[in-house]
């Protein structure tokens, strides 16, 4: 099975939006493809995020959440009627477009982390684990005699946070919720580390920390290779870096996105 997860990062001038989606799985396995509509909702959600704090520089996301789901249902709807009818809608939907939602807005002042659906996302080294409620955004593209208990589904600022008190953010699907339950402290040491050797911008440095810190640990590994099978892991880590200096063109930050 292809991988259900989705990851889309879109890097601006003023700030960063990062996004993580799993695809649900469909009642339908030869008809689904959640792993499509997981890097379409993926690339949608950080576009039009990023879109409207362009244009909204003056916004809080945590003030401005329900415009910004208004944008990405919309168009999300326009393009999946341009490709098929109106009448194949809610087909497409249910079998292509279910999928979780946990996204971060990160600029010179704040971290905001919003979505829609469960994931983990940790600030610093404290984790925070969302519940699995069966929430959806793409079923607001469904019709009211068309849906059911998910026609609530909406977007939800889930923290904020001062950057300047901020040293790592994290977001994650729930695939990762069995490595945290296992190894904390692994996590969490990862989670802390040191600003030593840190680059600015999308760099290796912090799978490289990653492996050395949690995957190459040998408990780490004889519990994966015990394993039948698991669930698709996708994080993104953002870093401060704070030996970077402020200076015109350049922002304080450093990212990078992996997935095992």
């Amino acid at each position: 099975m292809n991988n259900q997860d989705a990851i889309a990062i879109i890097v601006e001038q003023s700030a960063i939006v990062a996004v993580v989606c799993d695809g649900c799985a469909t009642s339908e396995p030869d008809l689904g493809n959640s792993d499509v509509g997981a890097r379409l909702t993926a690339m949608v959600v950080a576009e039009e995020v990023a879109a409207h704090i362009s244009q909204h520089p003056r916004d809080s996301l945590s003030s401005s959440i329900a415009a910004v789901e208004e944008r990405i249902v919309v168009r999300l709807r326009s393009g999946i009627t341009t490709l098929t009818g109106t009448h194949a809608v809610a087909s497409f939907v249910r079998n292509n477009l279910l999928a979780t939602i946990l996204g971060v807005v990160i600029d010179a002042e704040d971290a905001v982390i919003f979505g829609c659906g469960d994931g983990l996302y940790a600030t610093n080294a404290q984790l925070t684990s969302l519940p699995e409620d069966g929430d959806y955004l793409a079923m607001r593209l469904l019709s009211d005699d068309e849906t059911s208990a998910n026609t609530s589904a909406h977007l939800r600022v889930y923290t904020a946070r001062k950057m300047h008190r901020t040293r790592n953010v994290m977001i994650a699907t729930d695939g990762m919720q069995d490595l945290w339950d296992r190894y904390p402290l692994l996590l969490r040491q990862f989670l802390k580390c040191s600003e030593a050797g840190q680059k600015v911008g999308f760099t290796h440095d912090l799978l490289r920390e990653f492996n050395r810190t949690i995957w190459f640990d040998a408990s780490v590994n004889d519990w994966a290779d015990t394993r039948d099978a698991h669930d698709d892991r996708s994080f993104v880590v953002i870093r401060r870096v704070k030996s970077v200096r402020r200076s015109s063109g350049r922002r304080r930050g450093g990212e990078h996105v992996a997935r095992h």
